[in-house]
């Protein structure tokens, strides 16, 4: 199972160059068949049963990747690009306001493949909304450093609309889940901008929310330099940390239900903040920590690692390789599983604290496994990024914590949100300050210009077996 499933991963993140018609897609049926008959007969030939499974994962991929392709023809959005147009749809997102404009994702009516509508902001627009806009429909561009297009593309996004006319058509269904989980972010947002300043309350609801519009071009580029991008916007690294400190906290004070409570209080979170789709992601790669830790072995945890993934492609392949959050969650999950234990093991004996073993532990493994995924994305490799989350990772639960209560009590009764406010400002202005001070160094990081994905496999295939090296010395030890 195993085999197959690694392999229709492999398949999906190859597979947006490869654009079937009918006839590829029945040549790709054909193989499929034959590959399940060569499984069914020599099921217990472990080579070819292995070797069919890894091929009819692939040809599996491809073929399921064809139902998401954008095709010239009129059912598909991108039909229509470059056309003076008037669309319908329902505002299918959340909306993403910034100082310029607010950024409106809409399902179009019968048609296959969403937009990017770029509004004013006045007035207010609601999640759930009827609207019809008339505009031209662009292709999303492409820029030297960055591929806007195959960004959008992971959010299932394949044309926008800039500074069209738009008209409602009805308001948002108030009996909506989504809608109120939509308006309880809404006012925890507003909140926590009212209590902290900037760039700490950008930064709060980087941690908590995933939000970046808060956080200035610079202090993006310095959280990059320094190596900490990836703990400050929300990905399953963060809820991981959480997961495995409400662990602790409960396996103290209450060992029988520790597992229950913090898997309560991790989707307790996720609902509060709002249940955006890459919260739920991290949410469910956090869960998935704690449950290995319930379980205990490895093979069962790193297959159901392995399903949840595999599902969440099916709702969109293109969030594997273009959706850098799922990226993130996805491989510092492996890292938790499997570095996490082996550094535990190499380090027990040093006279440190606890708490600095296990930072020191999960950050080295995380770095080690993300390191590719930053150089694609941000094309930089930091120096000193081993030093500067050793020194701010210990401080990010507790900041998420404080922001969380923070903007909780503060939604209650703005004084008390203060009050706790002023605490987390202390966590953040000190991983701003630490990351600031390290920037200034003129070795801090080196640009990278290589966009190959050769290398970053090579590494990861290194990475594999050097694992497997000291597993198997550490059974003999």
């Amino acid at each position: 199972m195993n085999y197959f499933l690694i392999s229709f991963l492999l398949g999906t993140f190859s597979a947006d160059s490869l654009v079937l018609n009918d006839f590829g897609e029945k040549v790709i049926l054909g193989m499929m068949a034959a590959l399940f008959l060569v499984f069914l007969i020599f099921r217990r030939d472990k080579v070819v049963k292995t070797l069919a499974l890894f091929c009819l994962g692939i040809l599996a991929a491809l073929f399921y990747f064809q139902f998401f392709v954008q095709k010239n023809s009129p059912e598909y959005i991108s039909h229509y690009v470059g056309q003076e147009i008037t669309l319908q749809g329902k505002i299918a997102d959340y909306p993403q306001k910034d100082d310029k404009n607010t950024k409106l994702t809409l399902k179009i009516n019968n048609i296959k493949g969403k937009i990017l509508v770029f509004a004013p902001n006045f007035p207010e627009r609601e999640y759930g909304e009827e609207i019809k806009v008339k505009g031209k429909l662009e292709e999303p561009p492409v820029f030297d450093e960055f591929s806007y297009r195959n960004y959008l593309k992971g959010k299932g996004i394949y044309a926008t609309i800039r500074n069209p006319e738009i008209e409602t058509l009805s308001g948002p269904d108030h009996r909506s889940i989504r809608f109120w989980l939509w308006r309880l972010k809404t006012q925890f947002e507003d909140t926590i901008n009212k209590i902290l300043p900037e760039p700490e309350a950008g930064l709060a609801n980087g941690l908590l929310l995933g939000t970046k519009t808060g956080l200035s071009d610079t202090l993006m580029q310095i959280f990059i330099a320094v190596g900490i991008v990836h703990i400050i916007a929300l990905s399953g690294y963060n809820v991981t940390i959480i997961a495995r400190s409400l662990s602790s906290v409960f396996n103290r004070f209450l060992p029988q239900i520790s597992f229950s409570l913090s898997i309560f209080a991790v989707w307790l979170f996720v609902l509060m903040v709002g249940a955006s789709a890459s919260i739920v992601r991290a949410a469910i790669m956090g869960t998935l920590l704690l449950l290995a830790q319930k379980i205990g072995r490895r093979r069962d945890i790193t297959r159901i690692v392995l399903l949840t993934a595999f599902a969440m492609v099916l709702a969109n392949p293109y969030i594997l390789r273009y959706d850098s959050g799922f990226q993130l969650s996805f491989v510092a999950t492996i890292a938790m599983l499997i570095l996490v234990p082996i550094f535990t093991q190499k380090i027990k004996n040093w006279r440190l604290p606890k708490p600095a073993k296990e930072a020191g532990s999960a950050t080295i493994s995380a770095q080690l496994f993300v390191l590719p995924l930053l150089l694609l994305n941000f094309k930089k490799i930091s120096l000193v990024s081993p030093l500067t989350n050793i020194l701010i990772l210990p401080f990010i639960p507790a900041a998420m914590f404080l922001v969380f209560f923070s903007g909780i009590f503060g939604m209650l009764f703005l004084p008390l949100g203060r009050v706790v406010g002023f605490i987390a400002f202390i966590c953040l202005k000190y991983i701003i300050l630490v990351s600031e001070n390290f920037s200034r160094l003129s070795f801090a990081s080196i640009d990278i210009k290589s966009k190959s994905l050769f290398w970053a496999i090579f590494y990861w295939a290194l990475l594999y077996f050097l694992i497997r090296f000291i597993q198997k010395r550490t059974k003999k030890d």
